[in-house]
């Protein structure tokens, strides 16, 4: 699958609530609320994981368990003893305390492969004004990886309307996340924990709009933009490497969707650092060329990097 959802009885493993997500696809619930018993099961995510013995010819391998899938019977990976599973209904008790009347609103979940990561996406109320003309949403996103790839992370994530790109933002201490905690015993103590830190949201939101106005504000000439996106895609030196720069189809790819993508056609944008921070996130959320697995790519795999790489290297050009 493209966009690496998980697709199980014909039904691809997702749900949300309101308009359509870009990547499209899964199970619609209304267009204001639901549950978090309504987003578990008709996200496909309504089934647990358990630790089972490996064997080879009649002997059980020690230190290591595989992560057993139970209603597909899929192993989803191998670890350490020491690994303790985070259950998908454990992860929705995590952001439910933020979800009600004038807060957050669930908005999206589901499966990616065969079950090896899940997400769940709450809406925070309100917005984000850069310009009148461009809005960008506020969201909480849980990640947790249950073949132990990853932690369980809790991040901030603004989403733009105008082409609904995620935005990517280094956050406290140059971490992309609220919260990362590895599968241990203790992993629930380190949550309630960690929750305390989501007070912050708002001031990182805040924070978020500053940066936001700033990069708007900050305009560019195309020297400029050849120099953000040569950071990026770590193609650097003087003006002799110029040759090697604008052969790189990172660099042509990046060029394009700054210079005519649709999140740069608003007054004001084209030719700011936030129009070429936001062309780079369009070209990674919505390519033109083919991309395996998109959603894995663009929000938790090498796109994501990319976007990462891109926000911290604005940060440094409005300080």
């Amino acid at each position: 699958m493209a966009h690496g959802l998980e697709e199980k009885n014909g039904k691809l493993s997702m749900a949300y609530v309101g308009e359509n997500p870009w990547h499209r696809g899964g199970v619609y619930l209304g267009e204001t609320e639901a549950t978090a018993e309504e987003m578990l099961e008709e996200s496909g995510l309504d089934w647990e994981v358990s630790l089972q013995n490996i064997e080879c010819i009649n002997l059980t391998i020690p230190d290591f368990k595989a992560v057993l899938r139970e209603d597909t019977g899929e192993v989803l990976g191998v670890r350490k003893q020491k690994y303790t599973p985070y259950q998908n209904k454990e992860a929705f008790k995590v952001l439910d305390p933020f979800i009600g009347e004038g807060k957050a609103v669930w908005h999206t979940a589901g499966v990616l492969g065969k079950g090896e990561r899940i997400w769940i996406q709450a809406k925070l109320p309100g917005h984000i004004e850069v310009t009148k003309n461009d809005i960008v949403e506020k969201f909480f996103l849980l990640t947790n990886s249950h073949d132990g790839s990853t932690g369980i992370k809790l991040l901030f994530s603004p989403q733009r309307v105008v082409c609904q790109n995620t935005l990517q933002m280094a956050l406290i201490s140059g971490q992309s996340s609220i919260m990362n905690i590895k599968h241990t015993k203790n992993h629930d103590i380190k949550i309630k924990q960690a929750l305390k830190v989501l007070g912050l949201v708002e001031k990182i939101a805040e924070d978020f709009e500053i940066d936001a106005k700033k990069m708007y504000q900050f305009k560019m000439s195309d020297a400029d933009i050849d120099a953000y996106l040569a950071e990026i895609i770590n193609i650097t030196g003087e003006v002799k490497e110029k040759t090697k720069l604008y052969a790189d189809k990172s660099f042509i790819r990046y060029r394009d969707y700054i210079e005519g993508g649709i999140g740069t056609n608003i007054a004001g944008v084209k030719g700011s650092l936030w129009g070429a921070y936001n062309g780079i996130t369009e070209a990674i959320d919505h390519p033109t060329r083919k991309v395996k697995d998109l959603l894995q790519y663009s929000q938790f795999g090498a796109g994501a990097i990319i976007k990462d790489r891109a926000w911290k290297a604005a940060k440094k050009l409005i300080r």
